[in-house]
């Protein structure tokens, strides 16, 4: 027979359950900032994608260059 409390949550399971959802956040976090790299790194990609348009350009570079003069978020 249960008793009238079977079930319930106590102060002990929301501590745990709080405690674990830190620890998932916490390491979420730590491995999301390890695998954005750094400044350094963005702005030498974002000079990359700026970059001029060459002579002779390969069709994946025009259409790197269309795909960027269509966006305006990239002024």
């Amino acid at each position: 027979m249960a008793g009238p409390l079977e079930g319930a949550m106590n102060r002990r399971t929301f501590l745990v359950g709080i405690g674990g959802a830190v620890v998932l956040a916490g390491s979420g976090a730590v491995a999301w900032r390890s695998s954005v790299g750094s400044m350094a790194d963005y702005e030498d990609y974002a000079r990359h994608l700026r970059a001029p348009l060459a002579g002779k350009s390969s069709l994946r570079e025009i259409i790197r260059y269309a795909t960027l003069a269509a966006n305006g978020h990239n002024t």
